[in-house]
């Protein structure tokens, strides 16, 4: 996340510009689980790893659901805009502004559903109204297909989550946040952003997000930090916090 009360650094945040196109046919899964979780084409079924460590055979069909937009946004020219922050809240608004606006396009809103909507046999793979199972999936597909890796030297750079997913498969802690808060957002999960400063860093140094279970009516509030190495729920030990923050989406 780098030095997030530094007076006057600079943030870079990337979109996209792209065209509007129609869907083209989806004509199954079977290049979609290759790409999303690791399998390639075998006689044998190939296997959804969800949070619980289950595994579930999915019926293979032919076609690649995400082809549309990745071609989409890897071959539009990113645009990029500049923008100097004072503080974390002003620096936070503008994540909130990314998630919101982001969470609303319909793009965002197809990646998310064709996560969701994969079959296992006759059943969804990922059962109707199964709140946590849904956010658990698309937390596991986050942590599968995008890699840890920092910003740009000496600069914060925050990505589109389309990009942040199809084309550099790479991003911090903040990248993490845009994009899955935005794919929770844009099938209507409440969220909150969670900014905590760590032992022994000097200033705030970690983002992550809250999302509210169930959605209509949150009774709980689950952690999801998909830059470590573990679980939905995972959240920074309270003995290595020296303060945190929640901001609401």
């Amino acid at each position: 996340m780098g030095r997030l009360s530094t007076l006057g650094f600079i943030l870079q945040f990337i979109d996209l510009l792209i065209k509007e196109k129609s869907e083209t046919g989806i004509r199954g899964i079977e290049e979609a689980i290759s790409s999303l979780f690791g399998s390639k084409k075998s006689k044998k079924s190939p296997y959804i790893e969800q949070s619980t460590g289950k595994k579930v055979k999915v019926r293979i069909k032919e076609g690649d659901r995400f082809k549309d937009l990745e071609a989409e946004v890897i071959n539009t020219k990113p645009k990029i805009t500049v923008k100097r922050v004072v503080d974390i809240d002003d620096r936070i608004e503008n994540i909130i502004n990314m998630i919101r606006k982001w969470g609303t396009d319909y793009r965002v809103r197809k990646l998310a559903t064709r996560l969701l909507t994969v079959k296992c046999g006759d059943t969804w793979c990922i059962k109707e109204k199964d709140w946590e199972g849904e956010v658990k999936f698309l937390f596991d597909q986050v942590r599968r297909n995008v890699r840890y890796v920092r910003d740009v030297y000496d600069r914060d750079t925050f990505t589109s989550p389309l990009r942040t997913f199809f084309e550099f498969k790479a991003g911090d802690c903040d990248d993490y946040t845009i994009l899955l808060g935005s794919l929770l957002y844009s099938i209507g999960y409440p969220i909150k952003l969670k900014v905590v400063q760590t032992r022994p860093n000097k200033t705030w140094n970690h983002i992550y997000l809250l999302v509210g279970l169930p959605p209509h009516r949150p009774t709980k509030w689950m952690s999801l930090d998909a830059s470590q190495p573990f679980q939905a729920g995972w959240e920074v030990p309270k003995e290595l916090v020296i303060r945190a923050k929640e901001y609401t989406v």
